[in-house]
């Protein structure tokens, strides 16, 4: 197999080349998390100035659920549908997004939809997706993580935690100036 100890050969070097795609851009964190009272009218989230409202910004959400206390012991349909503002998501493994420094061109739908139905084998109270946004007709290209939690009382808060960057320059580049 593989030895435990590799020694190099001056001889015969191995050379990486790493280099940015277009430079440095400054990014727009994206680093919420709200508790909101349920209702079935759409979210808005604005990555650009952290509000939430019921039109504008980056990403809407839609929730609807089942009456009654939904919980890990009473299943309940519960269902989220995303759509981006002005634009289209594209859900993405967590660990590609992680070394992904460039929005892709193409492949994003109109909206991104969860159902979570009563007796499924695969129902939970949750999700964790990472996803790619174009929103503001390509003004803002994001990347983020989103944890969402239903409301166990209808009358209780749902909550959204989100991660992430978003180039609110109309670049695809995700190569930040700093740490984000």
């Amino acid at each position: 197999m593989y030895p435990d100890h590799f020694t190099p050969d001056p001889n015969n070097p191995v050379v990486m080349k790493m280099w940015k795609l277009q430079g440095p851009k400054p990014l727009v964190a994206i680093n919420g998390t709200y508790r909101i009272p349920y209702t079935d009218a759409p979210i808005c989230f604005d990555w650009t100035t952290g509000s939430v409202g019921p039109a504008g910004g980056d990403l809407k959400a839609t929730v609807t659920r089942a009456p009654g206390a939904i919980t890990q012991l009473n299943h309940g349909d519960w269902s989220i549908n995303l759509e981006a503002v002005d634009g289209g998501i594209v859900e993405v493994d967590y660990h590609v997004a992680q070394v992904t420094f460039e929005a892709p061109a193409s492949g994003y739908e109109a909206n991104y939809r969860v159902g979570m139905e009563r007796g499924s084998r695969d129902w939970f109270d949750n999700i964790q997706r990472t996803f790619f946004l174009a929103s503001r007709n390509g003004q803002v290209y994001s990347k983020f993580t989103l944890d969402f939690g239903i409301n166990d009382d209808p009358n209780g808060a749902m909550w959204f935690r989100f991660r992430g960057a978003a180039n609110v320059q109309g670049s695809r580049n995700w190569e930040a100036t700093i740490p984000q």
